[in-house]
């Protein structure tokens, strides 16, 4: 439901699920992530299939930089694997079929399509409020990456106040601070050329005189 496509295989029967199944996902503007579905949280079977998936779900968790526990409306939520450090969003599903729903919960119902939006701001909040990721996992974006990416929120931030006054007046300060900012993504993913803006601009619309 949050990819808007059918992905996964479904069936009432537990265990449909065995391995994490990863695709990447859209929470908030300019934000992505990858989005896991893991086996149910059981205790693993006798057979080693069973304990494989048990493994990799609590492998998967454990790597998460935000868990999403899904409980349908009024069952008890199942005990989380030792070892998850991410952030845990609850969600009660199948609210359409009834249920107490806890007030920490999003209610949710894949099948109506409700909540699904609230389910992705609640996602993207933990990783938003991380400060741009600052942690040792991702030492690859710093220093020089967190710099640029520094001065480009502070170009955009004057942008945005700027666009925020009654009229425009300063075009050219507003030109010149979005430069800025390309500038500085451009030290991490490369430059962008003013022709190349151009280019995307008319090969887009249709300029007559």
């Amino acid at each position: 439901a949050l990819l808007g496509v059918r992905r996964s295989v479904e069936a009432p029967a537990a265990g449909t699920t065995r391995d994490a199944i990863v695709a990447r996902v859209a929470v908030a503007p300019a934000l992505e992530v990858d989005l896991a579905d893991i086996a149910g949280l059981e205790s693993a079977g006798a057979d080693e299939i069973s304990r494989a998936m048990q493994r990799r779900a609590a492998e998967t968790l454990a790597s998460a930089d935000v868990v999403v526990r899904c409980t349908p409306a009024g069952l008890v939520r199942g005990e989380l694997p030792t070892g998850v450090r991410g952030a845990l969003v609850e969600v009660a599903t199948m609210v359409d079929l009834g249920g107490e729903v806890p007030g920490d919960a999003v209610a949710t119902s894949a099948a109506a399509g409700q909540g699904l939006a609230a389910v992705k701001a609640a996602i993207a909040a933990p990783i938003r409020g991380d400060r741009a990721l600052r942690r040792a996992q991702l030492a690859a974006v710093l220093p020089r990456h967190d710099e640029a990416l520094a001065r480009a929120e502070e170009a955009l931030a004057g942008v945005i106040g700027l666009a925020r006054q009654p009229r425009l007046a300063d075009a050219e300060l507003v030109a010149s601070l979005l430069r800025a900012a390309l500038d500085a993504l451009g030290e991490i993913a490369g430059p962008v050329h003013p022709d190349d803006i151009l280019g995307l601009v008319f090969s887009r619309f249709c300029i007559g005189k």
